[in-house]
């Protein structure tokens, strides 16, 4: 499970290795990856968890967010500025599309000043509006890591310890989570909101909570954020159907289904053709090969109806990262016999869009092998640290 985790956290992150290191960089991502996932299972979080109390995480969990609010408001505008090349423009494309929103206009008239068109889902567009009126949509990322932070310590079994512990292994073994983090990318957002009101999707139907359908409306809105997300729904589904029965599961599927239409058919029907969230992908696909987009959907349809056919009795969160991952593979490959290692420096970044399911999968199997104590309410230390030793 080890090598899950390390493999979760490094490879979407060996775009930012080859950009700054080439084949060599790759090899330095992946290594401390690996190193600092052995140091965090066999000695790191058994003595943070032996030693911190649920009160002690939260605070160390404000922290993080307030040193990495600060990193932000460093770093965002270095990279508007180019200080580090070419500048990510995806906070500016939120922030056209929350303004157009507001005035009354087609979101997606207009352009980042990179010249890009807007590629934010209708759903996303939404959830940034507050951060916009706040002065900016590159301010949400902040919100939504303390948001997934609390969706963890709930979905660990209040493991404040463990949410945190997890938070840190992404802030500090995944490179590509600060590049997009304090580019204030709407992508590490979505990952991020997708993943939370999945897992609150998942964990409430399973309890039967009354609250389940006001998630699964949510994770609809949600949904509508990048066209790859909608992918990972099936995967809910399935745990919905294990864990319900199948009429629970459709009337789960279909306040989900029903709010991702009403916030994103209006502007999809209202101008196909500047319906840039579609548009603008289908030309970049096409752009690596005539055939791209066709392939693309091909394999993610297959990897839909694997998971539906034989993935049944897998972990949803297993289901969901192979899912997101098929269809970046394919374009990777697809890249790499035009570009050959150039490729590297754009498609793998994507991986941010299934590594949270992922890296949380991996971060659960750990858990559950481990006899560390699931809630500390009183300073520990050899007793903890023993126990997980025998492991």
């Amino acid at each position: 499970m080890s090598a899950l985790l390390a493999a979760a956290l490094a490879v979407p992150s060996i775009g930012v290795g080859y950009k700054f290191g080439g084949r060599a960089g790759i090899v330095l991502c992946l290594l401390i990856a690996i190193a600092g996932v052995v140091l965090l299972v066999r000695w790191g979080y058994p003595r943070l968890v032996g030693r911190l109390s649920d009160r002690s995480a939260h605070t160390l969990m404000l922290a993080t967010l307030a040193l990495l609010t600060v990193g932000l408001f460093v770093v965002y505008p270095l990279n508007q500025a180019h200080v580090f090349g070419a500048g990510n423009d995806e906070a500016d494309g939120m922030n056209v599309a929350a303004s157009n929103l507001l005035h009354g206009r087609y979101l997606y008239l207009g352009h980042t000043w990179a010249g890009n068109p807007i590629v934010p889902w209708p759903g996303s567009v939404f959830l940034a509006v507050p951060f916009v009126l706040l002065g900016n949509s590159a301010y949400q990322v902040v919100f939504w890591l303390g948001t997934l932070y609390l969706v963890l310590d709930w979905y660990l079994e209040r493991r404040a310890a463990a949410a945190l512990a997890l938070i840190w292994s992404i802030i500090v073994l995944s490179p590509i989570f600060l590049d997009y983090f304090w580019s204030g990318s709407d992508v590490v957002a979505a990952a991020m909101f997708v993943t939370a009101f999945s897992i609150i999707t998942v964990k409430t139907g399973q309890q039967a909570s009354r609250w389940h359908l006001v998630a699964a409306g949510l994770l609809g809105v949600a949904l509508s954020s990048r066209a790859n997300f909608a992918l990972a729904y099936p995967a809910v589904m399935i745990a919905l159907y294990r864990a319900r029965g199948i009429m629970p599961a459709v009337v789960s599927a279909s306040t989900t289904v029903i709010s991702f239409s009403l916030v994103t058919l209006p502007f999809l029907v209202a101008s196909p053709a500047n319906f840039t969230p579609l548009t603008s992908r289908t030309l970049m696909l096409q752009a690596v090969a005539s055939t791209a987009p066709t392939l693309v959907v091909g394999l993610s349809l297959a990897a839909i109806v694997v998971v539906i056919l034989v993935g049944r009795s897998w972990d949803w969160l297993a289901n969901a990262s192979l899912i997101l991952a098929v269809p970046i593979a394919a374009v990777l490959v697809l890249t790499f016999q035009t570009r050959g290692f150039g490729a590297f420096n754009w498609y793998p970044d994507y991986g941010i869009t299934y590594e949270f399911f992922a890296a949380i999968l991996a971060w659960k199997l750990i858990l559950q092998k481990s006899e560390v104590p699931r809630r500390v309410t009183a300073p520990q230390t050899e007793p903890a640290i023993a126990a997980y030793s025998r492991e």
